[in-house]
Order: C-alpha cells, then structure tokens, then sequence
C-alpha cells in the first residue's frame, strides 16, 4: 500500500469490495465448476457437508465481532483516540484466537462425531482438512475489522482475492491429483477442500503485513484508553445480536443437509452412497441461487463503519445519506437478481449447463414416482388454498397476490404431473 493510512470514502471502499467479490466469484467459478467435474457427486457432497459445518463455527467465531471492531475503532478514531483504538484491537484479537482455537479443536478432534450428525460418515478427512482454516480465518477476519474501522478496504479485497487464489490452485491440483491416482473419492474431497485452509493461511499472512506497515505509519497518539471490562462488554453487546441474526442461515444449511440425508436414507431407502451421489447434484444447483447475495458483504462491511464515524461526531445527516443511498444500492442489486433466479427456476440454469450431473437422479428408482406425487399434491393444495385466500379477502393487495402465488402452485403442479407422466411412460 502506497498510503496505508488514508481513508477510503463509503461508496470508494464500497466499490473495492464490491470488485473484489466479482473477481472472487469469477475465480470461484474457475474452481467451483472444474471441481464439480472432477469430484463424483458423492465426493462433492462431502465437500459441502464439510463446508456447512465450517461455514457455522465462522459465523459464531467471527459473525458480529468484525463489525463490532469496525464500529469501535471507527468511533474512536474519528475521535483521534489512537491508544484506545490499538487496545480495543489487541483485546478483540485475543477473543478471536480463543474462539478460533475453540472451533479448530471441534473440527480437529470430532470430525468424526461431526460426520456422524450429518448422516454422512464420509464426511470426515473434509472435515478434519477444513479445520486450519477455521482457526486462520479468525485473527485475519480481526484485522479486516481493524482495516474496515479505518475505511481502508483495500486489505480485505486482497486478501479475499489471495484466498480465492490459493482455493482454485491448491484444490484443484490436489483433487486432480488425488483422482488420477484413483484414490477413496472421499480423500479427492478432502485435498480439494484443503485449498481453503491453505488460502486462509496466506490471507492471514498478508494481512498481518498490512497491520504492521498502518502501525508504522500512524501518529503518535497520548489519550487514555478506556477500560478493558469496559470494552469487553461493549464488544459482546454489538458482536452477539449480529452473530445470532447472521448464523440463522448457516445453522438452517446444516439442519437441511442433516434432514435431507437422513430422509434420503431412511424416508426413500437410499444407500448412504446413493443418498451422497444425490446431494452432490442438490449442490450442484445452489452454487448459481447464492451468488446474489455475496453481493451485499461489501455494502455491509462499508456502511457500518462509515455510519459509525459520521455519529461519533454527530453528523446525523451524513449518516442517514449513506444509509438512504445503502438501500438504494442493495434494491437495485437484490431486484433484478432475485426476478432473474425466479425466471429461471423451471428452466435450463448456468449450473445445468456448467456442470456433468452424474447418475445421482436414477438411483431413486421406483420411489421417485412416489416423491412427485406427493410434491404434485402439495403444490395443488397450495394452490387451491390460495386461490381461497383470494376470494375471502376484502384487501385488493392482497387478493392480486394470493391470486398470483394461487397460480404459480397450479403452474408448479402441472409441470410436476408432466413429469411423472414422461417418468412412467
């Protein structure tokens, strides 16, 4: 960094991540899609069973206490409290690495235990490859909250692009290699995902380099720092509401891959390998349907700090100008991706396209007849109570849009009946 300590403007730091999400992405898709294809079906479900769990201890670990380091360190850094902003930093460091070394030793010491939960015993050298990275991804997600905190973005977009780097070139040799050789497909899941730990590893490296190089740039600084306890508890009451509210979606992944394995297995009488083969194709189809919301990190990670900084010194103009132009923002996004993924739902997605879908949807055999039939009724009783909603309500709003997802069940239950008529003929 030329200028380690100059600050970026909201929308400037905005637009940094927000570039640094589409290059991530584009390089996740250059791993993603070949990885798809080179792992069997049932190695790419242990791969994403091993990502589930991940992804849930990352969020407890780090969920709310970046954006509450940012928050801090923005407030008193507007306020030119130097010493405060470095012991606030140290003390939220250590709460990373303890909570870091804690989830590290969830994964290192029961990933067996682990596998068993999700119903997919084959789950474990993924799991047990995955763990480094939960413990390197907690100090370095401690300095992205430090960097943010002073709007310097530019330290997070690298090291996200270094991450996504060391992900596409380490899990694709390994997996390549791994699967050459014809080895357990579970342990070609395992080196590809061992990519990550590697990439969390450089990235944490990297932003350490930057920490040191802001330090020595900064001005000496001779205000008080406010007291640890003090700190403690304001770290914990902004950092536990935003960790319950955002690991509401990752505790709902691994409910569902849970569920789906055991209904697999136990509901249709699949084989642990077959009811594998049919995860990795689910898989498969959501990597398109989660690319839109990747979008709205950026405007998350800029809009705190930057709101933080302008009521620290009581410009509460400032801030709800950012705010107003945030929601803006997040509209203009979130609309036209979520009309464009709701078009394609019945149709032939990038992910059909982008991937070899295996054998996995055959091994249902006779009882896929029986699957439909019940999706076929609860999509037609949908649709019926619907349209009753519609013709009870006094509310025009209301009965446009009961009419409207009245219609849209009968449509989905038609499309159902044609399938199961080309399945049984």
């Amino acid at each position: 960094m030329s200028n380690p300590t100059k600050k970026q403007s909201f929308m400037g730091g905005a637009a940094i991540l927000a570039s640094a999400v589409v290059i991530v992405k584009l390089i996740g898709a250059l791993y993603k899609v070949p990885l798809g294809n080179i792992l069997t079906d049932a190695a790419f479900a242990d791969f994403n069973t091993a990502y589930d769990i991940y992804s849930l201890l990352i969020i407890i670990s780090t969920g709310g206490l970046p954006v509450a380091l940012s928050k801090m360190v923005s407030e008193a850094s507007s306020l030119g409290r130097g010493n405060h902003v470095h012991k606030v930093f140290q003390l939220a460091l250590v709460a990373f690495c303890v909570l870091g070394t804690i989830s590290f030793l969830i994964m290192a010491v029961f990933p067996a235990q682990l596998a068993d939960l999700m119903n997919n015993s084959r789950s474990y050298w993924s799991i047990l490859a995955l763990a480094p990275a939960v413990f390197f991804i907690c100090p370095m997600s401690a300095l992205r909250g430090y960097f943010q905190g002073h709007s310097l973005m530019t330290p997070t977009a690298v090291s996200q692009i270094i991450e996504a780097i060391c992900k596409l070139a380490v899990g694709l040799v390994l997996a390549s290699v791994l699967t050459s050789r014809e080895v357990d497909e579970s342990l070609a899941a395992a080196g590809a995902i061992l990519g990550v730990s590697v990439g969390c590893l450089l990235g944490m490296v990297y932003m350490l380099f930057c920490y040191h190089g802001h330090r020595a740039h900064l001005r000496p600084s001779h205000d008080t720092p406010g007291d640890t306890r003090e700190i403690l508890a304001t770290l914990a009451k902004l950092a536990i509401p935003i960790t319950l509210g955002s690991s509401i979606i990752a505790a709902t992944n691994i409910l569902d891959t849970s569920i789906l394995m055991d209904r697999l297995q136990d509901a249709l009488g699949c084989t642990e390998d077959a009811a594998r083969n049919l995860k990795g194709v689910y898989d498969k189809t959501l990597t398109l349907y989660n690319l839109p919301s990747s979008f709205m990190v950026p405007l998350t990670a800029s809009v705190i700090p930057a709101v933080s900084a302008a009521r620290a010194v009581k410009n509460y103009r400032q801030g709800a100008q950012i705010s107003e132009t945030t929601l803006r923002t997040t509209a203009l996004l979130a609309l036209p991706a979520g009309r464009e993924t709701g078009g394609r739902s019945y149709g032939l997605t990038p992910a059909h396209m982008a991937y070899r879908i295996g054998p996995g949807p055959k091994l249902l055999g006779i009882r896929l007849p029986q699957a439909l039939r019940a999706c076929y009724h609860q999509e037609a009783c949908n649709g019926f109570n619907y349209r009753r909603a519609a013709d009870e309500t006094m509310d025009l709003c209301l009965r446009k849009l009961f009419t409207r997802l009245g219609e849209q069940s009968y449509r989905r239950s038609e499309e159902i009946m044609a399938l199961l008529g080309r399945l049984l003929c």
